[in-house]
């Protein structure tokens, strides 16, 4: 084979591989975003659980005078816990959200495809975190809830 072949092998063989990492790049960046959405459409709910937490924690006296069974003095603790939990998950997305670079350029220490590998991790993580609190959120207020 010539040098010429050869030079035009190599050149169109990285063309191929950074179009490829390209690609990987959007779609990984793609997912991200995706998770990120995901993540935004299930703030509603914590806040929302929060706010219903907060109104339960308030109204402990009168909820003891329809229930007096209740231990409020183990409610309160319990509630005050879930809600430090759904403020630690959120907690966690605004400081994603301060931290992610939806234009990230490369450096010398970390290349596009590993940025947006790394943060579809965490913005991942987070998801999974929301999702976790506002189940364990629901159930506990399903045991207030009027049937």
């Amino acid at each position: 084979m010539s040098i010429r072949k050869t030079i035009a092998i190599f050149i169109i063989s990285i063309a191929l591989a950074s179009c490829q990492s390209k690609e990987n790049v959007e779609t990984i960046k793609a997912e991200t975003m995706k998770i990120h959405d995901i993540v935004m459409a299930d703030h509603s709910k914590i806040v929302n659980n929060q706010m219903k937490l907060d109104t339960l924690l308030n109204n402990l006296p009168t909820l003891k005078l329809k229930n007096p069974e209740i231990d409020t003095l183990s409610e309160k603790t319990k509630i005050k816990l879930i809600i430090e939990d759904l403020v630690k998950a959120e907690d966690s997305m605004s400081d994603w959200m301060h931290n992610f670079n939806a234009d990230y350029k490369p450096t010398e220490h970390i290349d596009e495809l590993s940025y947006y590998k790394h943060e579809l991790v965490r913005i991942s993580a987070i998801d999974k975190q929301y999702k976790s609190e506002i189940k364990k959120s629901d159930a506990y207020l399903k045991k207030f809830s009027k049937p």
